[in-house]
């Protein structure tokens, strides 16, 4: 049998930390059982391979990067399994110059390539994608404007962004659904049952760490406050600055207890929009990948919205009004602070 190239193609918002983490940190452990987790296109503090996925971008494409990755596999005795992973791999696999140029390299490295994914609804993406941004000092608008932006952009509809891949009978494709049925089980224990690896195998191996923490409501409402400030009184922060600060805010949230309920900015008429938007296309992609209704893949807890917790200040009693306000107001002290450094 050829050796075989896996890409985790996240998309985005599927849990792809935890796997990036989980097989970056047991990188070694993982190599004695029979999967390499390469070090080219990962970085210096990268825990995924974001490089290599610009790498493949046609008319662009890095062929030193590419060369070094082809490398640095013939060094280390062309391993039978490869993975990397990246989300982005996920969003530019919709344009078939794309995909070819990736097929192109695995033909010419000799591995056959297997493409896994994590398929989740629509609506818990998208929400799960505004409090993301908001933590990573993204510019957004309003949610109910990013929701109308997000919902029509075609970056959602699982059909045309698999279609070149399912087009194609040279690639193998392993969708999973994110359910609550799989992180119950573990998305990592899941990527190694895709990888057929033992279950026993990662018993004793580092377990991923609990970095890309969602967010709560109020955790949501300091960051959007705080990154609108931060431009107009410091526009030309060094955003590597910002960056630096995301986890201590999230943390510092979290001990007021803030981030104890996810945040959840969905209504549910907007839900029910999302739904009916997306429900024909959802069904066809789960009968050509899964031969199910979407319906039978997910369960009832997987696509019933929770209640609605936006936190506006203005609705807010004066205790957590007080509180919310010196929060932000200690946070604007630290960035001020950390721009004159």
């Amino acid at each position: 049998m050829k050796p075989v190239l896996f890409i985790h193609a996240g998309p985005p918002k599927t849990g792809s930390t935890a796997i990036q983490q989980f097989f970056s940190g047991n990188a070694e452990a993982f190599a004695r059982n029979g999967v390499y987790w390469p070090k080219t296109g990962t970085g210096p503090a990268a825990r995924n391979h974001l490089a290599l996925s610009n790498a493949f971008r046609p008319g662009h494409e890095d062929h030193n990067l590419l060369a070094a990755l082809t490398s640095e596999l013939t060094d280390s005795g062309r391993p039978e399994e490869v993975l990397i992973s990246a989300e982005q791999f996920g969003t530019r696999m919709a344009h078939p110059r794309y995909l070819e140029s990736v097929c192109s390299y695995c033909k010419t490295l000799g591995y056959d390539l297997h493409i896994i994914a994590y398929i989740r609804p629509q609506a818990a993406l998208l929400n799960s994608l505004y409090a993301q941004n908001a933590k990573n000092w993204r510019p957004l608008p309003v949610f109910q404007q990013f929701l109308q932006r997000e919902r029509h952009s075609g970056r959602h509809d699982n059909n045309l962004l698999f279609e070149s891949l399912l087009a194609r009978s040279d690639v193998r494709f392993t969708p999973r659904p994110f359910s609550r049925q799989l992180l119950q089980r573990g998305i990592t224990a899941d990527m190694c049952e895709i990888l057929g690896l033992p279950r026993d195998v990662t018993a004793g191996f580092l377990p991923p760490e609990m970095v890309n923490v969602a967010p709560g409501p109020k955790t949501v409402e300091a960051f959007l406050r705080l990154r609108r400030r931060t431009a107009t009184e410091i526009p030309g922060i060094d955003p590597d600055k910002m960056t630096a600060l995301t986890w201590p805010i999230i943390r510092s949230a979290g001990a007021l207890g803030w981030n104890d309920e996810k945040f959840w900015g969905i209504t549910p008429s907007e839900h029910a929009g999302l739904v009916s938007d997306f429900d024909k296309s959802n069904d066809s992609f789960a009968g050509r990948v899964w031969a199910k209704p979407w319906r039978a893949v997910f369960a009832d807890d997987d696509l019933t919205p929770p209640a609605l917790n936006v936190f506006h200040p203005a609705k807010a009693d004066a205790s957590e009004l007080a509180e919310f306000r010196d929060f932000v107001a200690q946070s604007m002290e630290v960035i001020r602070e950390l721009a004159t450094q």
